[in-house]
């Protein structure tokens, strides 16, 4: 230790001396000339207060100072972690958006693979468009906004519903060949089916006349369609035979829905048979006349879906019940039995129920 230090420290008071025990060094360390402990004379001396330079406070700290050089690597070092770690976070991120979009599309294609699932989303598209140019009439009314530009968008929102409408009648008459294939071989009466073992007869019945239903909806359906958009032929001098002509294709319009009504009228009493045989079977599992243990997981859940796929085929008649009817009525264009917004409104519940199932 360097002379000045040590007649320093020989000279120091003893609260100065009393901490010597921790802040000076061991023996071993007494040439390192590292360590200088003082007082400061001009400022403490008078109070004993123990003053330790940089180099003490190095030692007691043996964490090196830091230098721009150090603060320079470390800010470099910090920012490329973070960079890092925000660069994994975000492709992270982007995989699993690409994923769930892949997925959804997947999805998508899947469900959209058949014609039936394909007039299902132009049904919901239909009603939904007529639901949007009744809620723009509503706007109008309360009077949110220009009246005239309102009515120009209602307006606008209403022919797509009709186009769209028009453009089911043509795919529909495509499934004609379906119903004459139904009507031979029996298929909508659940022949074979493993699930359900009573009323067969029953279901045979109800599903053939489902099937000859569906062959008299079809052609006069498609035979309305042509009508409705074939051009008006001038008229003869007979006024008679104009107004005649003119409510051709509504006259086969509903005789078609009549076809339609009938199969409506079918196809529930053949979902209430079913609803019945499997409500039925449950209730005996529950008594103990049927072993439960004997059915395997496949034949479960294929109840459960029929079960689930039954209540809402029922809801779906319901809802299709009033609609039908309505259209079916001779008059159902000029004096009709329901206003529009009900029709239509039930349609639009029908086709989101039909979307779900």
């Amino acid at each position: 230790m360097p002379a000045a230090a040590a007649g320093a420290a020989s000279s120091s008071s003893s609260p100065k001396n009393n901490r010597r025990d921790t802040d000076t060094p061991s023996p071993d360390d007494s040439d390192d000339d590292r360590i200088i402990l003082h007082n400061n004379r001009d400022n403490d001396s008078d109070n004993g207060k123990t003053c330790f330079t940089d180099e003490h406070l190095l030692l007691m700290d043996p964490t090196p100072p830091s230098s721009p050089e150090n603060e320079k690597v470390n800010s470099e070092q910090s920012s490329t972690a973070f960079t890092a770690f925000a660069s994994s976070r975000s492709s992270s991120m982007a995989y699993k958006i690409t994923q769930k979009i892949n997925s959804c599309l997947q999805t998508y294609a899947s469900y959209m693979s058949t014609s039936l699932h394909q007039d299902r989303g132009l049904k919901l598209l239909q009603w939904s468009l007529w639901l949007a140019s009744r809620l723009v009439l509503l706007k109008k009314q309360c009077k949110l906004q220009s009246s005239q530009q309102l009515q120009y968008i209602s307006t606008c929102l209403r022919k797509l519903y009709l186009d769209v409408s028009f453009a089911r009648y043509a795919t529909r008459a495509l499934s004609l060949p379906a119903a004459i294939a139904a009507a031979q071989s029996g298929s909508w009466g659940y022949q074979g089916s493993s699930t359900l073992t009573k009323y067969r007869r029953a279901h045979d019945v109800l599903g053939k006349l489902m099937a000859w239903s569906m062959i008299g909806y079809y052609p006069t359906e498609l035979v309305a369609f042509v009508k409705w958009m074939l051009p008006a032929k001038p008229a003869s001098s007979s006024g008679e035979h104009a107004a005649v002509y003119s409510r051709s294709a509504e006259r086969w319009s509903y005789w078609s829905c009549r076809f339609w009504l009938a199969y409506l009228v079918a196809e529930t009493c053949q979902c209430l048979l079913v609803y019945k045989e499997l409500k039925d079977r449950e209730a005996a599992q529950q008594r103990g006349e049927i072993d439960d243990d004997s059915d395997d997981k496949n034949a479960k859940a294929e109840r459960q879906s029929l079960l689930r796929y039954t209540k809402l085929q029922l809801l779906r008649d319901a809802l299709f019940f009033l609609p039908c009817l309505n259209w079916s009525l001779p008059n159902w264009d000029l004096d009709p039995m329901l206003p529009e917004s009900v029709v239509n409104g039930l349609s639009w519940l029908e086709s989101v129920v039909c979307l779900y199932q």
